[in-house]
């Protein structure tokens, strides 16, 4: 039978040999986060004591951390986090689509975490700017349900977004209109522009100009967006994919 291990447990055996040896800084949420998780269930850290009148027995409930980051209390927020956003979904199909940005953009984020509030701006204004396109009588809205992930899958600093949106809108005059073709070419022009655009806002068009003038050379076709025709139809699943591993708007 091959052993069990759980994240607390390797974080209890390695973490602090871990920070005496480490090189580089720790951001103070990480820390206080993982002094969290490892306390999670402490007595000493609190608890609860329950008395029964008839069977005359006690019982001790430790406090719980309350952090995303712990294995326990991480999957408990993300299933009431699902179950909160299902309960807002549209019963419809939804198309899952990711806004990713090239590398010499990573370090402006990561240097500055605030910044991936614009990833959520930026990303949402693409499609409901297009939509807009479609008949600006109509201003056509659909519903939108927005993560992010501040990692890929080699586990390196690479921010995008993770967006499901409605295959349909409704406008002022129509109640619902079904769309299911997403133009790749357009919604990669277009991501690029926008979040260009917001970036330089931040910025200045003085200190922003020169990296600018840079992502449009080396990206001539866009900032890359994949926007597979997977559908997902059960609004429980969709807020469950949405909300796993992401923070969400």
């Amino acid at each position: 039978m091959k052993a069990q291990f759980t994240i607390r447990q390797i974080f209890k055996d390695h973490w602090f040999s871990f920070l005496k040896t480490s090189k580089t800084s720790i951001r103070l949420v990480i820390l206080q986060e993982v002094e969290k998780m490892l306390s999670c269930g402490d007595c000493k850290k609190g608890y609860g004591l329950y008395y029964c009148a008839d069977c005359n027995q006690f019982k001790f409930v430790p406090f719980r951390c309350k952090s995303r980051f712990c294995n326990t209390c991480g999957t408990a927020y993300q299933s009431d986090r699902a179950s909160a956003i299902a309960a807002k979904l549209i019963n419809c199909h939804h198309r899952h689509i990711v806004f990713t940005i090239p590398q010499e953009l990573r370090l402006l984020f990561r240097k500055d975490r605030s910044l991936l509030d614009i990833l959520f701006k930026a990303s949402a204004q693409v499609i409901t700017d297009w939509l807009y396109t479609q008949n600006k009588k109509q201003v056509f809205t659909p519903g939108i349900v927005s993560g992010i992930h501040t990692f890929g899958s080699d586990l390196k600093w690479n921010p995008h977004i993770h967006m499901l949106v409605t295959e349909g809108a409704s406008s002022n005059f129509t109640t619902w209109r079904h769309i299911k073709f997403f133009p790749y070419t357009m919604l990669r022009k277009r991501w690029q522009t926008t979040l260009l655009w917001h970036l330089e806002q931040k910025f200045g068009k003085d200190y922003f100009k020169k990296l600018k003038t840079q992502m449009y050379l080396n990206n001539k076709d866009g900032f890359y967006v994949y926007a597979p025709p997977a559908k997902f139809n059960a609004p429980k699943i969709v807020a469950n994919y949405i909300t796993s591993a992401s923070v969400c708007n």
